[in-house]
């Protein structure tokens, strides 16, 4: 199982494309002491990865001591950044401090990605983390959100990568939450988003980087009959102020808060998940004509504010269908994996 540990929404950027409105959302700042009394109830769920976000990570000025205090007690500990505030001597404290993996974001080449990012230089500022990381031995992950904006920009990022060295390179699904909903006329349909897989597997086969690559898996073309999807229950996303949720998709909603960790364990809080899932079942049960059994309950719920209906994304006229987006297609893998 994995934590997704939100330590600051503090952000020296303010991205577009931001699901918790980094920046502006105004949320304490997650302490040392605090990641400190949540491991006992990590290791009660058996939880083996903590991945630290934000906001910007790097602005929680406790930020070495909590990866470093994560590794000690046994925990695979990976990070995400933008790459703004890494330098050598950044990513060698990164790497001494017991960081496994960095992932940054490159959302198209440079002015695309400076565009979204809304701060002329990112571009430049993340391939420079990169490279620092990289010569720290610390893995590069590249994640990229793929919509209407960048999808002409993404062969010719493949190769850069591929270039650069990284241990593995991301495309997601644009997710229409926080301040991506302003963004929503630029999220793909199935149909186009099938044209951008295709791509990708071109592109990265062309350059024996397949192995390398992860595409969220966003839509099925043959829905599980009678089986309603429901959400996964192996992924544990913690606010940085002490809010519980399953899936960040519902991260936004008081009503799919599961409860806090500054006033329940969260082994307590954890123990509810399984009867919420079953009431969004019951929800979706025959609330979709498409044959879809629903689609993913989460972007549902952002589209239409609700999830006893259907995801409105499905194309059933073209056999494309909507998947739960926490899975992912790892090609020369056989199957589905989850975030890793």
């Amino acid at each position: 199982m994995e934590v997704d540990l939100h330590i600051t929404n503090n952000c020296n950027l303010r991205c577009q494309h931001c699901v918790y409105t980094s920046g502006e959302r105004y949320m304490p700042t997650l302490s040392y002491s605090t990641v400190r009394s949540l491991t006992d109830e990590f290791r009660k769920l058996n939880v083996n990865e903590v991945h630290i976000t934000g906001g910007e990570p790097l602005l929680n000025p406790e930020l070495l001591s909590i990866i470093q205090f994560l590794t000690r007690d046994g925990f695979r500990v990976k990070m995400q950044s933008n790459g703004l505030l890494i330098n050598e001597e950044k990513a060698v404290e990164l790497k001494r401090a017991g960081l496994k993996e960095i992932l940054i974001s490159l959302d198209g080449l440079e002015e695309s990605h400076d565009n979204l990012r809304a701060y002329s230089g990112s571009f430049k500022s993340a391939v420079s983390a990169i490279r620092y990381c990289l010569d720290a031995e610390i893995p590069v992950r590249v994640n990229t959100v793929v919509s209407r904006r960048n999808c002409n920009e993404i062969a010719p990022l493949i190769a850069y990568l591929q270039r650069l060295g990284v241990v593995q390179h991301s495309f997601f699904y644009l997710t229409p939450i926080g301040r991506a909903e302003a963004l929503i006329d630029s999220a793909l349909s199935f149909r186009e988003w099938k044209r951008v897989e295709e791509l990708i597997i071109g592109e990265a086969g062309n350059l024996n980087m397949l192995h390398r690559i992860k595409v969220q898996s966003v839509f099925q073309e043959k829905p599980p009959l009678g089986l309603v999807q429901s959400c996964r229950a192996d992924n544990c996303l913690i606010l940085s102020n002490g809010d519980v949720y399953h899936c960040v998709l519902f991260s936004n909603s008081q009503d799919y808060r599961l409860g806090n960790v500054f006033s329940t364990p969260l082994s307590d809080i954890w123990q509810t998940l399984p009867d919420r899932l079953s009431t969004i079942v019951q929800q979706r049960i025959s609330a979709c004509s498409n044959d879809c059994w629903g689609g993913c309950p989460g972007m549902t719920y952002l589209l239409r504010g609700r999830v006893n209906t259907c995801d409105p994304r499905c194309e059933p006229h073209f056999g494309l269908y909507s998947s739960c987006i926490r899975q992912y297609h790892k090609f020369g893998e056989k199957e589905h994996d989850k975030e890793a």
